[in-house]
């Protein structure tokens, strides 16, 4: 298992208790957890990537243990990364959950491969 399962079930339980329609997708080397097919949540092995608004940006990353996704060279606006020493604070997970829950983005249809 590649991700801390204690950590899961605290992500899991909270979201479920707020929402309808949480799905636990595993993949290889963590998990995600989508709300009506939309990914609000990553958890790998080293961090939690938590799904956005990105007005709520800058507010977010500004919390310890907080800060931007990087991918592929690019900051990811609508999505913040947090490490270990920010999940140690149960009320710091919940308010990064509730505006992961809270943000709803229109998904704009992908090409099919």
């Amino acid at each position: 298992m590649a991700y801390n399962p204690d950590l899961a079930m605290r992500i899991k339980h909270y979201m479920a208790a707020r929402a309808q329609a949480v799905e636990e997708i595993h993949q290889s080397g963590g998990l995600m957890y989508t709300v009506d097919g939309v990914v609000r949540v990553r958890l790998t092995t080293s961090k939690l990537l938590c799904r956005i608004n990105p007005a709520d940006h800058a507010e977010l990353t500004g919390l310890p243990g907080c800060q931007p996704w990087v991918y592929k060279s690019k900051t990811m606006a609508d999505w913040v990364q947090v490490n270990a020493a920010g999940l140690d604070d149960a009320a710091q997970l919940h308010l990064l959950l509730d505006h992961s829950l809270s943000f709803n983005p229109s998904e704009p249809n992908r090409k099919q491969r």
